[in-house]
């Protein structure tokens, strides 16, 4: 055995005796070891990992696959071994391979669920390359007599993948066979009316929304939002504005990962009459908490509200932000740079929520790169072949990323050019309304303004910039109604 450090004393005592404890001692000394023996190698990976020093789990895993075949009676187990040994080390795409060499080789039937659960519990945990685990092997995959729960686990993404393929029968299929008990048949059931309502069917995907929310504590977290979520988007599309309302602020706490949600409340309030709450609403926006979301029709509404309370002069403000906050995206866009083509707008779309998670998908495989690479360096040929991984795994992610950067830069240049024709066409009508000496446009009459007057001994605060967190949903602006009846 040769190791890559000198020997080291004071090492931590082990509970390994005789010949393979003597290699446990030299393969924690410097943390990884070179393992010329196969059958050491692999003892030290399996003794290592039941003692979870992954480091050296993953060493003498690497070293005992350096050498091994796939004829090899342990060398799925190896994989499985070294599989484990990244998971746990961050090493998240690394270990999505190696569980799938051993799914998909079939090799060993009895480490195919080990497999598969390794998989369903990356999928689970994080961003994971689609294409690869969940469209290109759970989706596609002949697996039979697993584990009830990893049963349904794969079915729901097959049927899932056949949805989205427009082959609803076989998407039916797949979920009928989804266990009763679990969580996975929830998930199936809000996929299928999201897919009822995708098609415009509205009062079937109601009622299946409904009966999903009728013993909602027992949903899954995930679940029980995204049923929610699609409840009060059915409300507005039904113009039950007070239902929509309802159903967004029982999701308000989730403002800060998806402020979309903020928006969308700040239409139905608008719908309602409730201006200065739907103006509340959108100067909230502007937090710094809610930075990442890119939606240029937040100050069209704006101005809508605004125009409502023949508030004219900052309407047309409010309408003009849009091409500040957006001027160099609408440059472009006049000078005929294609979407695909502007640095600005590729930018703009990598944050929006569609590609969200492949862009951290990016980020957190470029960070595994260098995690590998600083590993890599202590197994030679073992190291090397781990950051060849890595190099193909960055341009399989990059690629994706950019392929979907490119849709949604169009989507996001689409919305852009449509909102600007929509602040041209808002201030040639305030130009009108102002003739027309304040009358109110066609719509809902304002709501009574909620708030109260300062009694003696308390103190009112005004704004200077900055925002109260634990208030930010809850703002309402105080303006004046100038519109003359």
């Amino acid at each position: 055995m040769r190791r890559a450090s000198t020997p080291c004393g004071g090492t931590r005592a082990r509970r390994s005796t005789g010949a393979l404890g003597l290699l446990l001692t030299l393969a924690h000394c410097g943390g990884a070891t070179f393992v010329e023996q196969p059958d050491a190698a692999f003892s030290i990976a399996v003794e290592a990992s039941l003692d979870e020093s992954w480091d050296t789990a993953l060493g003498a895993a690497l070293s005992y696959l350096s050498t091994a075949s796939e004829d090899d009676l342990r060398y799925d187990r190896a994989l499985t071994l070294a599989a484990g040994a990244f998971e746990a080390q961050g090493l998240r795409y690394a270990a999505a391979l190696y569980y799938l060499d051993v799914a998909q080789g079939k090799r060993n039937v009895e480490l195919v669920d080990e497999a598969i659960e390794g998989l369903a519990r990356l999928t689970t945990s994080g961003p994971v390359d689609e294409d690869l685990v969940l469209a290109g092997y759970i989706a596609a995959a002949d697996i039979d007599d697993m584990q009830p729960e990893l049963e349904s686990f794969v079915r729901y993404h097959r049927g899932l993948d056949n949805l989205r393929k427009g082959e609803r029968e076989w998407a039916l299929d797949a979920f009928r066979a989804i266990d009763d008990e679990s969580p996975f048949r929830a998930r199936a059931e809000l996929a299928l009316a999201a897919d009822v309502l995708a098609s415009g069917q509205l009062a079937p995907a109601r009622l299946a929304i409904e009966r999903l929310l009728e013993d909602e504590n027992a949903l899954p977290r995930d679940v029980r939002i995204d049923a929610r979520l699609a409840a009060a988007r059915i409300a507005m599309d039904e113009e039950r504005w007070g239902d929509a309302v309802a159903g967004y602020e029982a999701l308000q706490d989730l403002a800060p990962e998806r402020p979309g949600l903020l928006l969308e409340m700040a239409w139905a309030h608008y719908y309602r009459g409730a201006y200065r709450r739907s103006l509340g609403l959108l100067l909230a926006l502007d937090a710094p908490v809610y930075g990442s979301l890119i939606a240029p029709e937040r100050y069209l509404l704006e101005a809508y509200n605004l125009r409502r309370l023949c508030q004219l002069e900052p309407a047309r403000t409010a309408a003009a932000r849009l091409r500040a906050r957006h001027a160099e995206e609408l440059d472009d866009l006049r000078q005929g740079v294609l979407p695909i083509d502007s640095l600005r707008l590729r930018r703009a779309a990598a944050r929006r929520p569609d590609v969200r998670a492949l862009t951290t998908l990016a980020v957190n495989t470029r960070r595994e790169a260098l995690k590998a690479e600083r590993l890599g360096r202590r197994w030679q040929a073992a190291g090397e072949k781990l950051n060849a991984l890595y190099v193909d795994a960055m341009a399989t992610v990059e690629a994706q990323l950019r392929r979907r950067v490119d849709g949604e830069s169009r989507k996001l240049a689409r919305e852009l050019i449509d909102a600007d024709d929509g602040v041209r066409l808002i201030l040639h009508e305030l130009s009108v309304q102002l003739l027309r000496g304040r009358r109110r446009p066609p719509g809902p009459d304002p709501r009574t303004r909620v708030g109260r007057r300062v009694e003696p001994g308390e103190v009112r605060y005004s704004f200077q910039g900055e925002f109260w967190t634990d208030e930010i949903d809850d703002l309402e602006v105080v303006i004046a109604d100038r519109c003359l009846e």
